[in-house]
């Protein structure tokens, strides 16, 4: 049975294709609802130029001029979660961030408390157009594991000047028996 993050992501996912709404904030710039870059202006100053390129969900380029604390590409998944003894897969088409590895993790939104699953592996740039699988058992006592109110999906960006174009991305969740095969495969 397909998890509900499952369909949220490929959805949004989708709709990134066709349609970029950018809308700058002072410390966010929104793509469409449910895909955002989110940094710390407070502490930082960042320039982030989105282009919509055909065939690819965006091309980034950042300027920092003050490093930020943090600096990251979200993507919200809703309510759900990933049930303990399956595995959660992400597959990612990435040009740029070279020489970079760029930490992955779910942020669990329950009860107005913040809690993160840090995906296994990290994501590691390219300076070339390359295919990237991560994929992370999720184990008991994870936040990814228990029912939440909300789950984002959010990529810790470079804080420093980088380009980037993200061209395709695929989230999936397996259930125990595929977990197991994926586990063995590896």
């Amino acid at each position: 049975m397909t998890n509900p993050i499952e369909l949220t992501a490929s959805s949004l996912i989708h709709s990134l294709r066709f349609e970029h709404l950018p809308a700058h904030d002072r410390d966010k710039l929104t793509l469409r609802d449910g895909a955002y870059f989110s940094w710390d202006a407070d502490q930082g100053d960042a320039t982030l130029r989105v282009r919509p390129k055909l065939g690819s969900l965006f091309r980034l380029d950042a300027e920092i001029a003050r490093k930020p604390r943090w600096l990251n590409f979200n993507l919200s998944l809703g309510p759900g979660h990933v049930p303990a003894g399956s595995a959660l897969g992400l597959v990612f088409e990435i040009e740029g961030c070279e020489g970079e590895s760029l930490p992955v993790f779910i942020r669990a939104l329950k009860g107005g408390e913040l809690a993160d699953t840090p995906i296994a592996m990290p994501l590691r740039g390219s300076g070339e157009p390359v295919q990237r699988t991560l994929i992370h058992p999720v184990a008991e006592g994870q936040p990814l594991a228990q029912p939440s109110d909300y789950l984002t999906l959010v990529i810790q960006l470079p804080r420093t000047n980088f380009s980037m174009e993200l061209r395709n991305m695929t989230l999936f969740v397996t259930d125990p028996d595929g977990a197991k095969a994926l586990a063995a495969a590896s």
